[in-house]
């Protein structure tokens, strides 16, 4: 309990809130990370200041316009995702640890893996599922904009993650639910025809 204050909890919420980003594009908030701790706006833990550098600025910001065009394409959208998955895991692991700068090395790394890396990897699930969802119903043709909606969501969702977490949070929680339900009416719905009929 000696950790359980305000300043840690609202830096938990901030790392999770990065986190969940990640799970929609893996550069997009780090890229936004990078800017706010360049600017001040939030600090990074000692280990990690050089996600603030001009380098990893400009690393981010190439990566973050080719992973975004790269969701874009309808045949390779799928095959990126796959691959994307741990890194997504990875960029929230490091997003969560780097703002929980008043916390023991330990809690930071613990924190970063299982909720850090845990929320961004479910977010990223979801993600994809509701995805296979929109190839489903529209053959691929409403993938482009399906990815320009992720990318936009983990922008502004980043710039709520620091300014607003906890409208971030509540944001995640709707997220879920209503993916919960769309994935409900379309991929997890069970067609009469798949049901056996024992009847005579």
């Amino acid at each position: 309990m000696e950790y359980l204050n305000t300043t840690n909890i609202i830096s938990f919420l901030i790392g999770i809130s990065l986190a969940a980003c990640a799970g929609f594009r893996i550069f997009v908030p780090l890229l936004i990370s990078s800017i706010a701790f360049k600017m001040g706006w939030i600090s990074p833990i000692e280990s990690l200041k050089w996600l603030g550098s001009t380098e990893a600025l400009i690393i981010f910001a190439v990566a973050a316009i080719f992973e975004s065009l790269a969701f874009m394409i309808p045949w390779l959208d799928h095959a990126f995702d796959v691959m994307a998955a741990p890194l997504a895991a990875v960029a929230g692991m490091v997003l969560a640890s780097a703002v929980m700068k008043d916390m023991p090395p330990s809690l930071q790394i613990g924190l970063g893996i299982i909720a850090g890396g845990g929320t961004a990897g479910m977010v990223h699930a979801t993600s994809s599922l509701l995805r296979l969802g929109s190839t489903k119903m529209t053959g691929g043709l409403g993938n482009p904009i399906f990815a320009k909606i992720e990318t936009l969501i983990s922008g502004i969702g980043s710039l709520l993650a620091i300014f607003l977490p906890i409208i971030m949070i509540l944001g995640l929680v709707l997220f879920f639910g209503g993916a919960y339900w769309i994935l409900k009416k379309t991929i997890l719905r069970s067609k009469p025809s798949d049901t056996p009929n024992f009847k005579n």
